[in-house]
């Protein structure tokens, strides 16, 4: 063999290992812990809601109502919520020498927080009661895709109580449910979106929101595959009864449950 085949030889052998380097991994590479999308639900950021007395007077109630409904965001599950020192920070920046539409500075506010959807609105105080007028913007677009009115009295219960009324018509509104999963995509559910038939077939009520994943509550993890869907309990020690499936309920059979 001559000393220019040799080198071409060589050249070859260089060029074919520089391209088993550069080569793209597997979709299906274990190592990638990216390789399944997750489904998550989407992030908040809770706004101070304007507030006027009877009189036209500003109160604090405004502030009073975002901490409730900021609380009940969060033990629901099915937000992932804006720390409030950050978006404090934030507003304090934004707000400074700008004069823009109220959607648009929305808009402005979600966008460097890092919210799918900000949550604002108003309270209006009179005689011992409290209307809360709520609009939930998405960030993406500036469209309103909830708007809510709730009634209150002053007291801390009763305005608790309307707090949990809006999140939990706000989750009906924009948080994923389990039979948006595509194939090979998982997501987090609280236990209960798993039932038991009374022949101790197992089911997932359809209609069940996604979750954030969280330490202090038990959840289980679901997953579409080939062939239906996948529930993995390990770790979570709720206990479920053989019942009738609840009436009205849409449900998705499961086809393979991990303990």
């Amino acid at each position: 063999m001559t000393r220019k085949s040799t080198l071409k030889s060589a050249i070859a052998v260089i060029v074919f290992l520089i391209s088993l380097q550069a080569a793209p991994a597997s979709p299906d590479s274990r190592s990638n812990p990216q390789a399944i999308p997750v489904l998550t639900p989407p992030s908040v950021a809770i706004l101070a809601f304007d507030s006027l007395s009877n009189n036209g007077n500003r109160t604090d109630t405004g502030r009073m109502v975002s901490e409730m409904l900021t609380t009940a965001a969060v033990k629901s599950g099915c937000f992932a919520v804006v720390e409030r020192h950050l978006l404090d920070k934030v507003l304090e920046e934004i707000y400074y020498g700008r004069r823009e539409s109220k959607v648009s500075m929305v808009q402005k506010i979600g966008d460097l927080v890092g919210a799918d959807v900000v949550l604002s609105g108003s309270v209006v105080e009179m005689g011992g009661e409290l209307r809360i007028d709520a609009r939930l913007v998405r960030v993406e677009d500036g469209a309103v895709v909830y708007a809510e009115s709730a009634y209150a009295k002053t007291r801390l219960q009763s305005v608790a109580k309307a707090a949990e009324q809006i999140i939990q018509a706000m989750t009906s509104a924009v948080t994923p449910v389990i039979a948006a999963l595509e194939k090979g995509q998982e997501a987090w559910v609280a236990p209960s979106a798993l039932l038991a038939g009374p022949d101790a077939k197992l089911w997932l009520a359809a209609a069940s929101h996604v979750r954030s994943k969280s330490e202090e509550e038990p959840l289980v993890m679901v997953k579409r595959g080939d062939d239906g869907f996948i529930v993995d309990v390990t770790g979570c020690r709720h206990k479920w009864r053989k019942s009738a499936l609840p009436p009205g309920v849409e449900v998705i059979p499961v086809a393979k449950i991990i303990h």
